[in-house]
Parts: structure tokens; sequence; C-alpha cells
């Protein structure tokens, strides 16, 4: 990064760059209860403020505003919420000292980055087992990492890139400023960075980028995403001391820890990374993943002002961005098949809240996509029977089970012949009594 002082080259453009950025995640508001609708009303005289404060040097962060998020069935995650002008001017110091991180940046590194994504950390692994036939795994977390990373450790490193003291000031106020929670008790951060700030992600993986370049030093596979990481060696030996050295820098060098909780083995057994199971060279995901997603479509299928609800359009798009585009067909026409069954069991409800309106409940059904290539090709017929209420009546499908895992594909495909042929029998039976009748 070249040689500037921020509070000369900030300018209105680049704080305007900053808001729209912050305003696109529509993200809540801190401690000032300040919100972004609010902020908006003054735009132009809040951010030639902002502006002023900067230039002045006066600008002083607000403190984080502390909320717990769900993490897992069972634990919750703290978080800090900034105020609004907290965001844009982190958003902005973002913009400036990116490219200097990113340059720095391996390409084994997926999170939070441009260009970067969970899909293509998974397909890279797909290459290490396909093509370049690395046969041994370790699937690694770190402890803690966010609460535990320390702050003399990570500026050390900064001061190095960065030769702005106000940046670096700016920087290490917003990670070492406290939270406040809804009693306004105050709790001070003496190690570990906020999650929940702009900033943060970027200095996580800075924080990282030792690590990753000791992992990349051989000719293993090693993929991280945030602090999950997975190491991919030819041998059983190459793999041992992969971790043993992991290990070692991460206590040392960086005074962090693995979880104990690690799973290694060979890549012919099943094994799990960021939420997609991989198996025999395919892509699958297990069980318990496949419930939570179909339970979270159809308990957040409800329309809210005429659209289907933002929760259910995240997971949705969450599917059709990163599953629909690892999966084999086969997995993604059976969360095809839960989306229709819930779609015809809620269809009345759904068209209640277009006040009966068939058409615009029509339009809406367009604007969902299927996540299999079969249910796509013939999203047309299928929505118009949904529209029409004829589908449960001419197709059973809901009425097949859907098989759980891998190990049930030829019961489940038996069951399925069973069913169709009842149904199939059944069918007759109701033509030939029909003709009978007449």
């Amino acid at each position: 990064m070249p040689e500037v002082v921020f509070q000369n080259i900030v300018n209105l453009e680049l704080l305007e760059k900053a808001w729209k950025s912050v305003k696109s995640r529509a993200a809540s508001g801190g401690i000032d209860n300040v919100t972004l609708q609010m902020f908006e009303n003054e735009l132009g005289e809040n951010l030639q403020n902002l502006l002023l404060a900067i230039q002045n040097r006066e600008y002083a962060p607000e403190p984080y505003k502390t909320v717990f998020i769900p993490k897992n069935e069972n634990e919750k995650r703290e978080i800090g919420l900034l105020s609004v002008k907290d965001k844009i001017v982190q958003q902005a110091v973002k913009l400036m000292i990116e490219p200097s991180f990113e340059a720095r940046f391996l390409d084994v590194c997926y999170s939070y980055r441009p260009n970067k994504s969970t899909t293509q950390a998974i397909r890279r692994i797909n290459d290490f087992i396909q093509n370049r036939k690395l046969r041994f795994f370790a699937v690694c977390d770190i402890d803690n990492f966010f609460d535990e990373i320390h702050h003399d450790i990570l500026f050390s490193k900064i001061k190095k890139i960065i030769p702005d003291s106000y940046i670096v000031n700016l920087l290490e106020m917003w990670m070492k400023m406290g939270n406040v929670d809804s009693n306004l008790n105050w709790k001070d951060r003496t190690i570990g960075i906020p999650q929940g700030s702009i900033i943060s992600p970027l200095l996580s993986n800075f924080y990282l980028q030792p690590f990753d370049r000791l992992m990349t030093s051989k000719k293993n596979g090693y993929i991280r995403y945030a602090d999950d990481f997975i190491i991919l060696t030819y041998t059983q030996k190459e793999l041992d001391e992969t971790l043993h050295n992991a290990k070692n820098f991460l206590n040392n060098n960086l005074k962090l820890r693995l979880n104990n909780k690690l799973a290694t083995g060979n890549v012919n057994e099943e094994f799990s990374f960021l939420g997609i199971n991989f198996l025999n060279g395919q892509n699958t995901i297990s069980n318990q993943k496949f419930i939570q997603l179909t339970e979270a479509l159809n308990n957040n299928l409800v329309i809210e002002n005429g659209f289907f609800s933002k929760k259910f359009f995240e997971t949705h798009n969450g599917i059709s961005n990163y599953y629909a585009k690892l999966l084999p067909n086969e997995i993604l026409e059976r969360l095809d098949n839960h989306l229709l069954q819930a779609l015809q069991q809620k269809r009345n409800t759904l068209l209640e809240s277009l006040n009966g309106n068939l058409q615009s409940f029509e339009n809406l059904l367009f604007k969902l996509r299927f996540y299999s290539k079969t249910f796509a090709t013939t999203k047309a017929e299928i929505i118009k029977q949904i529209v029409d209420n004829k589908y449960i009546e001419n197709k059973i499908q809901e009425k097949i089970p859907i098989a759980e895992n891998n190990t049930d594909k030829k019961d489940f495909k038996k069951k399925k012949n069973i069913l169709l042929k009842k149904k199939n029998k059944t069918t007759q039976q109701q033509e030939k009594k029909t003709h009978e009748e007449r």
C-alpha cells in the first residue's frame, strides 16, 4: 500500500461508496439506535459531518452493541453491532487497504474474499481427490479463533504493510473497542477481534496468512475457509507430519490451537467439509443437513407483503447458489420434491396472502428456481398445476418415500416402484368403477 494519510485523501465520494455498500446489507444499527433509514434521511449532512470528523481527527467509534445469534441448536454466538457511521468508516478503510492485503493472500484461502467462494473451495477439493489422487485427509478447525487472535501479533504485522499511522490507529480502536449489552453493561476486549465488524474478516485472513504459507510449502492439498481447513496428502505419514507441523505453528507463532475433534481418514471413507459430504469421488449431503434444508424451506414458506418471506428466499437462494451447483441431480430432485410438496400443501394459505389473486400467485411462483434439471425443464407445467390445484390430484409424488442417505437408495427405489404399481392399480380400478357407473 502506498504511503498515504487517510484523513487527507478521504472524500465524500469514498464515503458515499462506503454508504451504498453498508445500505445494501440492510444491517441493524448499533448502540446509538440510529437506523439506516434515519441516517439516510439526513444523508448529505451526516456524510459531511463524518468527513469533517475524520479530516480533523475527531472521529471516535462507538462501542459495539452486544447481540447473540444462534450458532447451532444448543449454542449462541456473540456478535457486536456497529453504529451506522462506524460501518461507513470501516467500509471506507476496507476499500483502501483490501487491495494491499489481497496481493499477499494465497489462493488456498477462500473466505471473505472478492471472487472467492465456498463453491470454488469444494471444487478444488474434488480436483485434489479426483485428479491429483490425494488419498488421506484431515478436516480441522481452529478452536475459538476470532476470540483468540492476539492484538500484539496482529498489529505488529499490520504496521509493516500499512505506513499510515492514522489507519493503524483506527484499526486498533475498532479491534480493541469494548461491547455494551442491552443493560448498558460494559465488557472490555483485551484479546480477539469482534465478530460483526466489517473489517474483522479481512484482518482474520491476514492473521492466518503465515499459516497458509506454511501449509502450502509442500505439495500437499490444503484449503482454508475462515477457521476451517482441510489437509490432503498422498500418504498417512505425510498427513501425520503435516498435522504435527500445523499444531506447532499455530501454538508457537499465532498462539492458537486446533480443536481436538478433528476428522482424519482415507478419502474412500465419507467425510464432510463446509456442509458438503465427500464419498467415492462424489459430493452429497448428510441426512441431517437434508432435513435441515427441507425444514427451513417448509417453515419459512410464507408470503409477506406480496412476496415470499426474506427467510424463505435466504434459504432457497442459499440452496440454489451453493448446493445446486455441487450436488448430483438425484439429490436435487429430492429437494425439489420437498419444495413441491410444501407448495402444494400451503397453496391455499399462500393464495389467501395474495387476496386470492391467481395471477399474482403464478407470477410469484415463476420467480422460484427449481434445483434439479428435471424439475427446471417442466417448471411451467408444474406451476400451472399448482395454481390450478390439480397437481396433488394428478400426481402422488408426496407419497413416495425419500431416500434418507446413500445406503438405502436400493430400498428407496424398491419402495418407489411398489407404490407406483399400487397407484397404477388403484387408478385402473377407479377408471373401471367409473366406466361401470356410466
